[in-house]
């Protein structure tokens, strides 16, 4: 029973740690709250982002990141965040 308990507890946690919020970046990024950042947003916050990286990460071209495509970026190596 201990160990029903103790397996619920881990997969619980691992969970909670996957589906925890997004990494620093579209948030702190977007200024006009419509929750997503426009290559201007993203540069406020990382002055070294190029469009060429930007252009990366906007997987669907729309000119703007969403959470997704920044947490797949983070992901993928692509980009780093900062430390906070």
């Amino acid at each position: 029973m201990r160990l029903n308990h103790l397996l619920a507890a881990v997969l619980g946690i691992a969970t909670a740690l996957a589906s925890g919020p997004a990494l620093a970046g579209v948030t702190e990024a977007d200024g006009d709250g419509d929750q997503r950042a426009s290559f201007a947003e993203l540069t406020a916050l990382y002055p070294d982002l190029n469009k060429a990286d930007f252009v990366k990460i906007d997987a669907d071209s729309d000119g703007f990141v969403t959470d997704a495509e920044w947490d797949t970026a983070v992901a993928s190596g692509l980009i780093d965040t900062p430390a906070g």
